[in-house]
């Protein structure tokens, strides 16, 4: 789909597999946008971005920018949604929305900043994140599940769903 929307459980793993998600289409000289609801938040995805890029010499890390160069062309940000206006700019192949239910005034972002910024290539979105009540990570949800938008996809699963996580832990 190319709207895909992942509400999982504390220590499911989300952020792991938007990072893949998003290395993957860096590596494919893709265009993305990784965002945070917070600064301190999208550092958390950064820092796993870091981990595992410098392990591939051929990308270039401005650590500064909180951005990666591929050779190709392609780069990956890492931006937080916390200054209006903030995420309006390049075009992008694919926007990462890490905590998306923590992010504030999001359908205003959604609508005005970062849904635009996928027209010219078509782009793709993953919105990640645990549930916050009855918002618009929840709307989002709805538009997954509900089968009507073959655009949208949505998947749920609960923590005890991470094989690494000891179940002792999560009872």
């Amino acid at each position: 789909a190319r709207f895909r929307v992942v509400c999982c459980g504390r220590r499911f793993g989300k952020t792991r597999l938007a990072v893949v998600i998003g290395l993957a289409e860096l590596l494919r000289h893709g265009a993305v946008m990784w965002v945070g609801p917070s600064f301190s938040k999208a550092e958390i995805g950064w820092r796993l971005f870091e981990e595992l890029c410098v392990q591939l010499p051929m990308l270039t890390i401005r650590r500064g920018e909180r951005r990666i160069i591929e050779p190709g062309g392609g780069w990956l940000s890492v931006l937080s949604a916390d200054a209006k206006g903030g995420l309006r700019g390049e075009g992008v192949s694919l926007v990462i929305v890490d905590e998306c239910a923590y992010v504030c005034d999001f359908m205003r972002i959604w609508e005005q900043e970062l849904r635009p910024a996928l027209t010219d290539k078509k782009g793709k979105a993953v919105f990640i994140s645990v549930p916050n009540g009855f918002n618009h990570f929840f709307e989002l949800f709805r538009l997954g599940k509900n089968g009507d938008n073959p655009e949208w996809k949505s998947w749920q699963l609960p923590s005890s769903e991470n094989p690494f996580l000891d179940p002792l832990e999560i009872e």
